[in-house]
């Protein structure tokens, strides 16, 4: 398990890896060089699970779910498939895909924002945890500190970081 320093430097890794490319116009595949830049924040190891269950198993260890909670997640189907679904607490949704790549597409559509939008969101190899819109939200400094103790990174969208 990694220390909090070191989730500290892996976030600020990544954040410059995605400033990096995002200053140099690369989008393409992580394994592409072709551009003479490589996309490091691919090459950062980050958490991956094989389930939703396992994946809610380990945010409910780190969070504490509630185990009463009612609210149905937020679904959106994307390249023909619905990745899958489960509410941590009544606002925080945790969505598995079925890989990186489109974990990454649905990544760059909550980066590109939009009225709804969370101010953040923690991800790993394979996974998103967000907060939804909805009174009852987390702060988001928790969400960040789950996405450390996933094994995951705090992606920052807008506003300052927490």
């Amino acid at each position: 398990m990694r220390t909090q320093w070191q989730r500290r430097m892996l976030a600020a890794g990544v954040a410059a890896a995605a400033a990096l490319t995002a200053a140099c116009g690369y989008s393409g595949d992580p394994a592409d060089e072709s551009e003479g830049v490589t996309n490091f924040a691919a090459i950062i190891e980050l958490s991956e699970f094989s389930s939703i269950g396992d994946l809610y198993d380990a945010a409910d260890a780190a969070f504490g779910c509630g185990e009463g909670t009612t609210a149905e997640p937020v679904e959106f189907t994307f390249d023909i498939y619905t990745p899958e679904y489960a509410m941590c607490t009544d606002s925080l949704q945790l969505v598995l895909y079925q890989s990186w790549t489109d974990r990454e597409k649905v990544h760059e559509r909550i980066v590109q924002g939009g009225e709804n939008s969370p101010d953040g969101f923690a991800e790993g190899e394979n996974w998103h945890a967000f907060e939804l819109p909805r009174p009852e939200a987390a702060d988001p400094a928790d969400v960040q500190s789950l996405a450390e103790e996933l094994g995951g990174v705090w992606v920052q969208i807008g506003g300052t970081d927490s």
